[in-house]
């Protein structure tokens, strides 16, 4: 049919060609297997009856049990179809298989048609013929169902624990990450996080407090609910770390002394933050973060800001430190995870500091939120999101009075 490809098998590629199917174990789509095997042979028996009816003979002569034979081939031809949009990478060999198993089949079954009662059954083996295809084909129906329907509830039950707990881990995390709003006397703060899944791994945020407020982020390894779960009892330390101290130093500290005994021995969290108060001085700290871009309105320059430390959470032993700068009114921040600087194009370009720096400059004097917009429409522009994208921006204010 015009605009479709054979070989390629598009009309079945989208449910079965997803990321879903590809990763399941072989032991969990054994029923599956079995389940097309047992439903495709009774077409197998369909051609036998045919034969059967319209030729007098079995499509292998002289045997009343040919339309099992046949049957079984036209099944394990099916079957190794569906092991192609399985497992892809055995493509090659699958596709030999399949066609070759097929043109088994067709060839018997033209064969058999095109020589009219050449090695025709007897009555009484006529009959019995008939009966085992007939049997065949109602126990190929039925074994088939049952197993399809075995398959089925087993991957529904499975799909909807799964969901039930995204869905749950959605509802803490749009909870723990709301977009970032704030407005202090000293800088007026925007953030936002877009994750890559439904639960994604980066927490942005920011407190206000006695003069001085303080925005970070911290990106923690990973995605889906370990991720989320993880981010949320980040959040909840920090709170509890900036009510007794507001300094930086001994944020990051007390957060890599909590993270390794509640957290997977794999997960760390990189962190990227910032301290703002009266008297143009601001504090920063980058704990295997990517660096901060200072936007420096007086001389409408950019500058990376850049340490390097260990993530937090990785090892106990490891201590923090933070840097002093100054800051000017009109001055911007940009704090971002690598999900936006690694975005690549079709070349393998990346993003880049470079870029978000321009784009910062171009549009330093409008409201932080269209800021925000413009460097994700650009980086969207750039190529696709494949992790999350989370980006915090900081105007410092005029010196009021």
């Amino acid at each position: 049919m015009p605009g479709i490809r054979f070989s390629s098998w598009e009309w079945f590629d989208n449910p079965l060609s997803s990321a879903h199917w590809k990763d399941l174990p072989v032991a969990r789509l054994q029923k599956l297997i079995w389940a097309v095997f047992f439903t495709t042979t009774s077409i197998g028996f369909v051609f036998e009856l045919m034969v059967l009816v319209m030729r007098r003979r079995s499509m292998l002569p002289g045997t009343p049990v040919g339309g099992a034979v046949v049957s079984s081939l036209f099944g394990a031809a099916c079957v190794s179809f569906l092991s192609i949009k399985l497992r892809p990478k055995w493509a090659i060999c699958l596709n030999v298989l399949t066609y070759g198993l097929l043109a088994i089949v067709v060839w018997l079954f033209f064969s058999a048609m095109n020589r009219p009662y050449g090695g025709a059954l007897s009555l009484r083996g006529q009959t019995l013929s008939v009966l085992v295809n007939l049997f065949g084909l109602v126990v190929a129906m039925v074994v088939g169902y049952q197993l399809f329907l075995i398959f089925i509830n087993r991957e529904a039950a499975a799909h909807i624990r799964a969901r039930n707990e995204l869905d749950l881990a959605y509802r803490i995390q749009t909870t723990l990450v709301p977009p970032v709003l704030l407005d202090t006397p000293v800088v007026e703060i925007y953030g936002r996080s877009l994750p890559s899944e439904q639960v994604g791994g980066d927490l942005v945020d920011a407190v206000d407090r006695d003069g001085w407020a303080i925005a970070y982020i911290l990106d923690i390894s990973g995605h889906g609910v370990n991720a989320g779960i993880l981010l949320g009892m980040c959040k909840s330390a920090v709170r509890t770390a900036l009510l007794n101290d507001g300094g930086m130093a001994p944020l990051i500290n007390c957060l890599n002394r909590v993270l390794p005994a509640v957290k997977e021995s794999n997960m760390y969290a990189t962190f990227g933050g910032l301290k703002f108060q009266a008297g143009g001085q601001f504090e920063y700290a980058l704990a295997g973060h990517p660096a901060i871009l200072h936007y420096r309105a007086e001389i409408r320059e950019t500058r990376r800001l850049e340490m390097d430390q260990f993530p937090v959470g990785m090892f106990s032993f490891a201590r923090f430190e933070t840097r002093i700068g100054l800051c000017g009114p009109g001055d911007v921040f940009a704090v971002v995870t690598d999900g936006v600087l690694e975005v690549a194009d079709g070349d393998g370009q990346e993003f880049g500091h470079e870029r978000l720096a321009a784009i910062v400059r171009e549009n330093a004097d409008l409201p932080l939120p269209r800021i925000f917009d413009s460097i994700m429409e650009r980086a969207s522009e750039f190529g696709a999101r494949e992790d999350d994208q989370t980006l915090l921006l900081v105007r410092v204010k005029p010196v009021s009075g």
